[in-house]
C-alpha cells in the first residue's frame, strides 16, 4: 500500500497548490513550542532525555493509529491517513513550485518577484551577479529535496507514517533551534537525531542524483570534493548531495564562470531523481 500513498500524495502535490494551507498551520512547529511550554527550563528535559520526551506522544499516537487501521475492513481509511500524513510531512514550500516561480520570473525579467523567491529559496543575501545566484540556487535545490521530499519518502516507505511524522518534526525542531541561535544540548540532541535520519536517505538521494544524470562525473565530483570532512558526518549529507547533483549535471565552474541555464537543469535532475526513487520503492514492494 506504501507506492500507492506515495503515488497519490505526489500526484496532489504535484497538481494541486491548495495543500499549502495544511503545512501553513505548522502543525509540528506549534506542538514543539507547546512541549517546551510544559517542560519549562527543567534541566531533566535538556538534552537526549528531552528528544525522547518531544517525540514519544508522537510517535505512539500515530504508530497506535497505524494499528487501529491496520485491518482490511478499514482498508480505505488506512489509505487516506497514509496520504493525508504525508502531504502533511513534505517540506513547508513545495521546492518545484518554487524554481518554476524564479524561472518564469527570469524569462518576464521581473526582477522584483526574482529576488524575492530567490530569497525566499536561500534564506540569505541574494547575490546580483545572476551566474553567482544561478549557483548558489542549484546548490539549495540539490541540498534542500532531500528536506522536503525524499527523506519523507524513504521513511514513509520504511516506518509508514510514523516514520514520516519522525523525520518532519525532527526537521522543523531543527529548523526552531537554528533560528534562535540555540545552543543547549536539546538542540545538540536534535541536530544529531536529523542527521541519523537523513543519514541514508541523504546517500540514496547522492547515488540517484549519479542514476538520473552523469554517473561517472556525479562519484567522481563526490569523491573530490573538499568541503566532505571526515567527521562532519550531520553536515556531510547535504554536501554530499550537492557534490554528486554537480557532477550528474557536469557543472564544474562556480561564481561568475556559472554558465546560463542551470537551474533548469537542476530542476529536471531532481524530477528524474523522483522517478529513480519510485521505481527502487516499486521494486522492493513487489519483491517484499
Amino acid at each position: 500500500m506504501s507506492l500507492i500513498v506515495i503515488l497519490i500524495a505526489l500526484l496532489i502535490e504535484r497538481f494541486w497548490n491548495g495543500i499549502q494551507w495544511l503545512r501553513d498551520m505548522d502543525l509540528f512547529g506549534r506542538y514543539y513550542v507547546a512541549v517546551r511550554k510544559l517542560f519549562g527550563e527543567s534541566e531533566a528535559y535538556d538534552g537526549a532525555v528531552g528528544v525522547f520526551c518531544l517525540m514519544l506522544p508522537l510517535i505512539v499516537a500515530i504508530g497506535l493509529l497505524q494499528q487501529i487501521l491496520s485491518f482490511d475492513s478499514v482498508y480505505l481509511l488506512s489509505l487516506v491517513l497514509g496520504v493525508v500524513i504525508i502531504l502533511l510531512c513534505f517540506g513547508n514550500n513545495n521546492l518545484d513550485n518554487q524554481v518554476q516561480r524564479y524561472l518564469l520570473a527570469s524569462e518576464k525579467k521581473d526582477e522584483d518577484d526574482l529576488y524575492e523567491v530567490a530569497a525566499e529559496m536561500l534564506k540569505d543575501a541574494v547575490p546580483v551577479n545572476k551566474a553567482e545566484r544561478d549557483y548558489k540556487l542549484v546548490c539549495t535545490v540539490l541540498h534542500n529535496a532531500n528536506d522536503w521530499l525524499l527523506a519523507v519518502l524513504f521513511w514513509f516507505f520504511i516506518l509508514g507514517p510514523m516514520g514520516a511524522v519522525l523525520y518532519r518534526c525532527t526537521y522543523v525542531v531543527k529548523q526552531h533551534c537554528e533560528r534562535s541561535n540555540e545552543t543547549s544540548d536539546f538542540s545538540q540532541s536534535i541536530h544529531i537525531l536529523y542527521g541519523v535520519l537523513s543519514w541514508l536517505p541523504a546517500r540514496l538521494t547522492a547515488y540517484a542524483y549519479g542514476l538520473a544524470g552523469n554517473y561517472s562525473a556525479s562519484t567522481t565530483n563526490r569523491n573530490q570534493d573538499r568541503r566532505i570532512e571526515p567527521g562532519e558526518w550531520v553536515n556531510n549529507n547535504g554536501r554530499m548531495m550537492v557534490a554528486s547533483g554537480l557532477g550528474a549535471l557536469q557543472m564544474h565552474e562556480t561564481g561568475s564562470s556559472f554558465p546560463g541555464g542551470q537551474v533548469k537543469k537542476a530542476r529536471r535532475l531532481i524530477n528524474r531523481t523522483i522517478l529513480v526513487w519510485l521505481s527502487g520503492i516499486a521494486v522492493l514492494t513487489y519483491a517484499l
